[in-house]
């Protein structure tokens, strides 16, 4: 390395003033050149890092304004496995596991309608079911509970519910 070194040295020192001045302008402009090559595409990374960090930082600043509306949002219902079947079968489940005697099941317009009864006593389970229901994927629209005229001591409910997506 040190006879390169040497010869390169000895080739310097046997040129003209003017040729020594071109080369070692040639090599500030080699010099130039590779460092350029070299720092454009850690500036342009840089760049594309700062436009990311600035999107993100707004992102997040976002999410903190949105916190209160995502807390009202928060609901109650336990992770649940997802049920396969149809709409009718987890909804006539739901209906006997929680002991309600279902009385019908029928297809409405946009979904389900369906006819239960209870034990007076058993207004708080209605509702529970009612929450149940929801925590399944179903949409509310009407929920009616009356006394049965036969019987007072029982309580008839209808309630029509919709899958939502």
């Amino acid at each position: 390395m040190t006879e390169l070194l040497a010869s390169i040295a000895r080739y310097f020192d046997d040129l003209q003033a003017r040729e020594k001045l071109f080369v070692a302008a040639g090599a500030v402009a080699v010099a130039v050149a590779l460092s350029v090559k070299i720092l454009l595409p850690l500036w342009e990374t840089h760049d594309q890092l700062e436009v990311q960090k600035n999107s993100l930082e707004t992102d997040l600043s976002w999410l903190r304004e949105q916190r209160e509306a995502v807390v009202k949002l928060a609901n109650n219902c336990p992770l649940i496995r997802q049920q396969r079947g149809s709409d009718k079968s987890i909804l006539t489940q739901l209906v006997r596991r929680n002991q309600f005697q279902l009385e019908a099941v029928n297809e409405i317009a946009n979904g389900l309608s369906l006819s239960m009864t209870g034990d007076r006593g058993d207004r708080n389970r209605f509702l529970q079911l009612m929450h149940q229901m929801a925590c399944r994927g179903f949409a509310v629209d009407s929920v009616a509970i009356n006394p049965v005229e036969a019987n007072p001591a029982l309580l008839k409910a209808t309630v029509e519910v919709q899958p939502v997506d």
